[in-house]
């Protein structure tokens, strides 16, 4: 899979369906396939067929899932699935099956990043989702409330071709992203002359007491 995941991004080589379609399956099989650029996750959730689904709904053909807007008891329209199958257009930004393209990589990241531990001291060793994959409605919660707690996005996550994704290096790079923003942020909010910046440990020493 690593030499795949290479020839596409240096040669612009499709992947072979069989290795994408582990790739969505198995959470353990090729990790960079959803963590090193947007374009690569995207072409990961490419079919044979010539269609684009998340996770969820790779897992769930055949059904037809609500959509944003129908109604179910409760008085829930919101469904984590803006648009339907008939109405989805991948250049819109919506994939296939009606989710939103960044849900589907969110999907894929999650399911290949994510893991839990028990909190019971005598269950050891942690889990991936697995096929367990998030309904479209939970998996919205989930990313509109990281989103707007962390302030950041899918594509501030991926970790290009320079760096490894889990290494000091993208950590480093994902937390400096994340500050830059919270600093837009307060800075917006902050009165006038209360402006605040990011800058190096040295101008920190070499600046006056009191400043």
């Amino acid at each position: 899979m690593d030499k795949a995941i290479r020839e596409y991004l240096t040669k612009q080589t499709d992947i072979p369906p069989n290795l994408c379609r582990l790739a969505r399956e198995i959470p353990e099989f090729g990790l960079k396939a959803a963590t090193t650029t947007r374009q690569l996750a995207l072409h990961i959730l490419w079919t044979e067929q010539g269609n684009t689904r998340c996770l969820y709904h790779h897992t769930k053909r055949g059904s037809k899932p609500r959509c944003d807007g129908q109604i179910e008891p409760g008085d829930i329209k919101i469904h984590g699935v803006p648009f339907s199958a008939a109405d989805s257009d991948i250049s819109k930004g919506s994939l296939h099956c009606g989710c939103s393209i960044d849900s589907g990589l969110w999907d894929l990241f999650l399911n290949k990043t994510m893991t839990i531990r028990s909190d019971n001291p005598r269950v050891v060793g942690e889990e991936f989702l697995h096929t367990n994959n998030l309904i479209p409605r939970h998996r919205a919660f989930f990313i509109q409330t990281y989103c707007a707690a962390t302030h950041l996005t899918i594509d501030d996550l991926y970790s290009g071709v320079d760096i490894e994704y889990g290494t000091p290096e993208y950590f480093y790079r994902v937390q400096r992203t994340q500050m830059e923003r919270l600093l837009h942020y307060t800075n917006m909010m902050a009165p006038a002359g209360h402006q605040l910046a990011l800058v190096p440990a040295a101008v920190v020493e070499e600046m006056p007491v009191g400043a």
